[in-house]
């Protein structure tokens, strides 16, 4: 035998995840069956909520992040992305920021760098520029005294031929 159902007899009941005994309460309304109640080995004798008799111990405990309700999962789930964003944005500022104090410590020591090498280099035209002088002097006092030289070699000579001349004057008068 198979029972078959009506397809306009069902209706359209909102999903319910839960145990079978807590669907079964949910769809009827919070009413308590007598059944249920005898069935039921752990079902309460009293029919009042025993945490209105005392004080609700998470009632003491402070809620976490900001004192405002959230209305709904979206504005949640919204306020989480955007404060995920500012930390974002942050990071890669602050990762940005490091980078680029790095950058303009390395351009300053190639700056600085390069200050000392131009100074190095002028201090070497200089020197090269002293020592052209000094070579250039050298090159004319060298070219003054070979003229000196000549002059001296031709008087030189010069006297030796009158010595000469003197010498074959008096042995042809004696």
């Amino acid at each position: 035998m198979t029972i078959h159902k009506k397809q306009g007899e069902q209706k359209n009941l909102p999903v319910i995840l839960g145990t079978g005994k807590t669907k079964k309460h949910i769809r009827q309304g919070g009413r308590q069956d007598q059944e249920v109640e005898k069935k039921d080995s752990y079902a309460p004798t009293r029919k009042f909520d025993p945490w209105t008799a005392w004080n609700d111990p998470w009632a003491r405990g402070k809620a976490l992040g900001s004192d405002e309700p959230m209305t709904s999962a979206s504005t949640r789930l919204d306020a989480v992305q955007e404060d995920l964003q500012q930390k974002i944005e942050q990071n890669v500022v602050a990762l940005n920021e490091q980078r680029f104090s790095k950058l303009e410590v390395g351009m300053a020591e190639l700056h600085q760098q390069g200050i000392k090498h131009e100074q190095w280099f002028r201090d070497a035209a200089a020197a090269n520029a002293t020592t052209q002088r000094q070579l250039h002097d050298l090159t004319s006092q060298v070219t003054e005294n070979q003229k000196d030289i000549g002059q001296v070699k031709n008087d030189i000579q010069a006297g030796f031929a009158n010595i000469e001349a003197l010498l074959a004057k008096r042995s042809r008068l004696e």
